[in-house]
């Protein structure tokens, strides 16, 4: 049978497919019954998960070669340390390890990642990758179907939605469009190597209608994986032909920077402009600021926004107004490059570029490479993604899979990445790794207690704002029982900001002012920085007539805020009724 043919009879490897359900599962999973039903869901899942995996693939005595991934695990514990270290450094020690709320993108989310990654990396050879290719390529049908039902008014669920429909499980159009063009460079795979009609008849559809969506959504991220990953790919259809393959690489190349243009509303591919999209120069240059200004560690892992009002500009205020505000650079070196200063933005670097430099290596390998090279277009084509959209556990998830692919394409030259030893070295080696595997699942048996811990509480949080909010619209019950919630879900996380600012803003929509000021003083305790938390306590103390108080509030946010221009609106009122 032909190299790169889809349709080659491969073993089923368990703890790499019990790996893609539940790294698919985390994509998919949203629960409706609850203030947040995108994000918070998938970190549960994404922690759980990536603990489970490590405990079965320990107890599951899957053999694991540290030496032969020492350089990767090296470079995944630097990225962590550094990420703990901005944590720390950042003094908002929740924030940095959970994220911050709507995007949950802190030290527990990449360690999970990382742990994906390596479980991944261990597993994955030459012989098994058609299944994980296969995973990819049904998510993306999946998604493809659903976003037909939201296009088309069917979505089963009722999103409270500003965007455009088609949001898929991701909860914005960006990011369904962003994997709905890396599903589709797998799509194209198996539409040009399968020798299944049928199968490449379902993928030449899915590719149809992914493009089709992608238009429909009027977000162009998903145009941009597409061309890159897909045209990537193409150029290795073509390479034993030199004069197709200059001409294939000169194509791409021109097209790739009238695409960068278009996306800035210049040239032929004006038509994939996106204002939001031009927006990002804003958010690079107060990236660029917040590290002149920290350096070494940043300004706390997930405190962009806590930051972002000292460090925007005028040209930013002029242009886009002064009411835009920004919790993530939208571009992911960026954002670990302010967040967590040269040091995570460096030990990021290095593990990328290992990560490319083995996907260099497997692109040119001659066996089964077609296998090989849609699994690095695909991870190419997510990867330009980050380069224009914040990171988003739904889909950045696959990111980290793809990467951990990679290096287990590398690394496991031979059908199977299980290594057998015999004789004295074997014994020796058998009981490094009873020893190794001991420790592991002690370890990650202390830290499941905490992290259920976390699971539960933030869960009832989230379920009891989300309840307080529905009461409080439905004008059906006492402000008793609504504050019942309120208090019950801020006491359960005592730490989670987002509840102190929902509980604060709630409390003023419906006249209960002075409690309102109570939870805005409780934020800025746990966060001076907090724009919200001055705002807050500045309208109640006007409603209740304190002016000396609202227009301490303001002069604080105008500190971290200078060119509010609202704010300073609101702060000469005033000073002017309270006759200074």
């Amino acid at each position: 049978m032909k190299s790169g043919s889809s349709t080659r009879v491969e073993k089923v490897d368990i703890p790499l497919i019990t790996l893609l359900v539940i790294t698919s599962a985390v994509t998919i999973i949203v629960l409706t019954d609850r203030y947040d039903p995108i994000n918070l869901p998938k970190l549960y899942l994404l922690s759980l998960g990536s603990i489970f995996l490590a405990l079965y693939f320990s107890l599951k005595r899957v053999k694991f070669d540290l030496g032969r991934f020492k350089l990767i695990l090296f470079s995944l514990v630097a990225f962590i340390a550094t990420q703990l270290a901005s944590v720390i450094n950042g003094g908002e020690i929740y924030k940095g390890i959970i994220g911050l709320y709507g995007r949950n993108l802190g030290l527990l989310t990449y360690l999970s990642f990382a742990l994906i990654m390596m479980l991944a990396a261990m597993r994955t050879s030459i012989g098994n990758i058609q299944s994980a290719l296969y995973v990819i390529f049904t998510l993306g049908i999946f998604e493809s179907a659903y976003g037909l039902l939201q296009h088309f008014g069917l979505d089963p669920i009722n999103w409270r939605n500003p965007y455009s429909p088609i949001i898929g499980t991701f909860g914005n159009p960006n990011y369904m469009s962003a994997f709905l063009g890396i599903t589709s460079i797998v799509s194209l795979y198996f539409f040009t190597k399968s020798e299944r009609l049928f199968l490449r008849f379902v993928a030449l559809l899915q590719i149809i209608v992914a493009v089709w969506l992608i238009q429909s959504s009027s977000s162009s991220q998903g145009l941009l994986a597409i061309f890159v990953g897909m045209g990537l790919y193409t150029l290795s259809l073509i390479d034993k032909n030199k004069i197709a393959r200059i001409s294939g690489i000169a194509l791409f190349f021109t097209g790739l920077i009238l695409g960068i243009i278009g996306i800035l509303n210049k040239g032929p591919f004006s038509f994939v402009y996106q204002s939001s999209i031009s927006a990002r120069g804003d958010y690079w240059r107060s990236a660029v600021s917040m590290f002149k200004s920290n350096p070494v560690l940043g300004v706390g892992l997930e405190r962009f926004g806590d930051y972002f009002g000292t460090n925007r500009d005028l040209q930013q205020v002029t242009l886009r107004g002064y009411g835009t505000f920004a919790d993530n650079a939208h571009n992911t070196f960026l954002q670990f490059i302010s967040t967590g200063g040269l040091l995570l933005f460096l030990t990021y670097v290095v593990l990328i570029s290992i990560i490319a430099r083995y996907a260099i290596k497997i692109f040119h390998r001659n066996n089964d490479r077609f296998k090989s090279r849609a699994t690095v277009s695909t991870w190419v084509g997510a990867l330009t993604i980050s380069l224009l959209s914040p990171e988003n556990i739904g889909f950045t998830i696959w990111s980290w899979v793809l990467g951990g692919l990679i290096i287990g394409l590398y690394k496991n030259e031979k059908n199977s990445p299980v290594v057998e030893k015999s004789g004295y070295k074997s014994k020796i080696i058998k009981e490094h790794f009873s020893t190794l595997r001991f420790t592991t699942v002690g370890v990650l048996l202390l830290l499941l207690f905490p992290l259920t811990f976390f699971v539960f509480n933030s869960h009832k949080s989230d379920s009891d704002i989300f309840i307080a909010y529905g009461l409080a619209r439905s004008q059906q019950t006492t402000l008793t029982q609504v504050s019942e919630f309120i208090e019950d879900s801020v006491k359960t996380s005592p730490h989670e900001e987002k509840y102190l600012a929902l509980a604060g803003n709630l409390y003023r929509s419906i006249q209960e002012y002075e409690k309102g000021v109570l939870k805005g003083i409780e934020l800025e305790e746990l966060n001076p920085n907090s724009q919200d938390a001055l705002r807050i306590q500045a309208y109640g103390y006007e409603k209740l007539n304190q002016l000396s108080k609202a227009i301490n509030a303001r002069v604080k946010l105008t500190e971290i805020d200078p060119l509010g221009l609202g704010n300073l609106s609101d702060l000469v009122l005033d000073y002017g009724l309270n006759k200074d």
